[in-house]
């Protein structure tokens, strides 16, 4: 199911991961979804984060395949409030909120949750490794689309802003400037400006 959309045995895809919360509004949050084959994937959740608690109450997920650089951002930093607008988002035949305007996304059952403690560069935090397994593929828009270097620094500095770093930030705005529509960066120096998450 899982290489329809570009994974691979043992590589790691960055999707945005959608969840419903305990009231019902959808939850976003970009990470890295490691393949374990054609029809199961993992992921290493945090203690306390609003994904890890939905998916193990509710058991249910999507990855969504984006190529939007904005929709990365603003899933993995606007904090305490929905991170999608309900416009934003639809519902599989299952309830499982995901988004519209993804390319594709892959429907996740909760198969285990296996949990320990980790230190590293943000110090040390328990971790759960979530094992799901694939009950649904659906392709929304046609792939592929022409690589941009634009997205993939949008990507990166998704990564470095969530993890409270900011040493490349002028660098990747850079390569955003001189590669994506002028429209898509405007909407981005906007969201940034408005989040002001530079020391």
């Amino acid at each position: 199911m899982l290489h329809r959309l570009g994974f691979k045995k043992g590589g790691i895809a960055e999707c945005i991961v959608t969840t419903r919360n305990r009231d019902g509004s959808a939850n976003a949050a970009p990470m890295g979804v490691y393949t374990i084959d054609d029809s199961t994937v993992a992921m290493k959740l945090h203690a306390g984060s609003d994904t890890l608690r939905n998916l193990t109450r509710e058991g249910r997920a999507a990855l969504n395949i984006t190529f939007d650089p904005l929709l990365f951002l603003r899933t993995a930093l606007v904090k305490g409030s929905p991170e999608v607008e309900k416009h934003e988002v639809s519902t599989t035949r299952h309830g499982i909120p995901y988004l519209k305007h993804a390319h594709a996304y892959a429907a996740l059952q909760l198969e285990a949750v296996n949990s320990y403690s980790l230190t590293d560069s943000l110090g040390k935090s328990r971790v759960s490794v979530v094992r799901c397994g694939v009950t649904e593929v659906r392709i929304l828009r046609p792939f592929p689309q022409a690589p941009c270097r634009g997205f993939f620094a949008a990507l990166e500095l998704a990564i470095d802003l969530s993890r409270g770093k900011t040493d490349r930030r002028e660098e990747l705005m850079r390569v955003m400037r001189r590669t994506l529509p002028a429209g898509e960066y405007e909407r981005i120096v906007r969201l940034l400006d408005a989040l002001n998450p530079q020391p």
